[in-house]
């Protein structure tokens, strides 16, 4: 279990976004990385554990010695291998035969420590979890129980809190095309964009992604526009605020008729303020844009729509870096320029035509539907916010975040309430059941209070989940 918490983080399988990476034939697909002596040597420690504990358990069964490091290698290599293609899915890790053979070598060293240094082993940690379980009385781990759940629920209030919309500036025009100081236009032609301040679910965003969030009739809508062929022309009624046309005064010949024929952009007179408080109170949002891009690579970004004055400070911006299309959204967590992670769907403007993007954000998990393909999920987690301490985040990254943070709260009192249990302080199985659905109950109603999102039903299980696992497996292996 400790193996596949290290090597499988951030826990989530992306075909789409990591299908670049198996277009050669299966065998080359483990070649990302060349060895070097470091990577070998963390590659062997990190089974050696794993071939240890294979050696323990092959010689309760008596088998001779050729047949349990043949057993033992061929387990290490074939649950290696299973990592190794597993990571082959994950956008930030890297895959790689040697790893493979490192791994298997690291199983084989761990039986022969097992074969020279076993039973001296097994007989110090037997003494040491006998003295541990000793010490150790019912009713002082039944408060630290109570402690530990509290506290953990108290320090994620602050921590949801990061995730929040809270430092919105309410002073920022909306922009199509551009930044008002006109720095880092995007060329393209934008036939529609609407904003709304609340999220969709799964089946609303599938008409939305057709038809506009107009054809959501709760949508909320803060900002509609229609944009006709010719340039600072807003089509048919009903388009709102008001925007004004600003012409940069530079033509590009190779650009299209429509929205941005040259480097010139449409923004409000002044600030967008209802739109940015009614977002930012909400603690929501979606946005619908359909668009022509011109180029296919851009730097910058290259912004498309931003409420923002400037490319440094940004509520919200969407825009195309290289071929990329990014979203950034400001938080405490993410930043004046919401770049720290920046939601990104790669390659993205290397199919030509016209695109039809839905991004959507209920208080804590950013997603994306664009030209009719569901895209992953950024979950901006209490985790994500912890994490933040000591790490730069990453986009792929967050879903493993909150798992840890999971990990964390819910692990532990799985194995308080085991140890209660093992002592034999008369926990009843009520009482086991109790604490183990408990505490996750209570959680995930405060953390989507705080950040005023859906509750998310699989928080919930998850929690329950990890505690159940780590209280049966303690009970299963704990001695008598």
């Amino acid at each position: 279990m400790a193996i596949a918490l290290l090597t499988l983080f951030p826990y989530q399988i992306l075909p789409n976004e990591t299908a670049s990476n198996r277009q050669d034939p299966f065998l080359f697909w483990f070649f990302e990385k060349l060895p070097d002596h470091l990577d070998i040597f963390l590659n062997i420690l990190l089974f050696a554990p794993f071939g240890f504990g294979l050696g323990w358990r092959l010689d309760k069964w008596k088998l001779r010695w050729p047949v349990a490091l043949l057993l033992t290698c061929a387990a290490s290599g074939a649950f290696s291998f299973g990592i190794e293609l597993a990571q082959k899915y994950m956008p930030t890790r890297t895959s790689s035969w040697f790893d493979v053979l490192a791994n298997t070598a690291g199983g084989a060293l761990g039986w022969i420590l097992f074969r020279m240094f076993g039973k001296r082993i097994d007989q110090v940690l037997s003494f040491l979890l006998d003295n541990f379980l000793r010490i150790l009385k019912g009713k002082t781990l039944a408060a630290v129980f109570v402690v530990y759940a509290v506290l953990w629920a108290v320090v994620s209030i602050p921590l949801s809190r990061e995730t929040m919309l809270s430092n919105w500036d309410l002073s920022y025009p909306l922009v199509l095309g551009n930044v008002p100081d006109g720095e880092y236009p995007w060329h393209g032609q934008i036939l529609g964009f609407e904003l709304a301040d609340r999220a969709l679910s799964t089946s609303e965003a599938a008409d939305a992604l057709q038809n506009g969030l107009t054809s959501v009739p709760t949508a909320n809508l803060l900002a509609s526009y229609r944009i006709g062929a010719q340039a600072n022309s807003l089509s048919e009624t009903g388009n709102f605020p008001p925007l004004h046309w600003t012409p940069q005064g530079i033509t590009d010949t190779g650009l299209r008729r429509g929205l941005l024929p040259g480097l010139g952009w449409m923004q409000t007179e002044g600030a967008a303020t209802e739109i940015e408080s009614r977002i930012r109170d909400s603690n929501q949002f979606s946005a619908y844009l359909v668009f022509v891009a011109i180029r296919t690579s851009s730097y910058g970004p290259a912004w498309m729509v931003t409420l923002a004055p400037n490319a440094q400070e940004l509520n919200l911006g969407i825009g195309q870096q290289l071929w990329h299309l990014v979203l950034r959204v400001r938080t405490p967590l993410t930043g004046t320029q919401g770049q720290l992670p920046e939601y990104r769907i790669r390659d993205f403007f290397l199919t030509t035509g016209t695109h039809k993007l839905l991004l959507t954000y209920d208080g804590a998990t950013l997603r994306s539907y664009s030209d009719g393909r569901r895209g992953y999920a950024m979950e901006l987690s209490p985790g994500a916010a912890l994490i933040s301490r000591w790490r730069v985040l990453r986009q792929f990254e967050t879903p493993g975040y909150k798992a840890l943070y999971y990990g964390l709260i819910f692990v532990p009192l799985g194995f308080f309430l085991a140890l209660m249990a093992r002592l034999g302080s008369g926990l009843s199985a009520m009482a086991s059941g109790c604490g183990l659905l408990i505490p996750s109950a209570i959680l995930e109603p405060i953390l989507a209070g705080v950040s005023r999102r859906p509750m998310y039903p699989g928080n919930v299980l998850l929690g329950i989940g990890l505690a159940s696992a780590s209280f049966f497996f303690l009970r299963r292996y704990l001695p008598r």
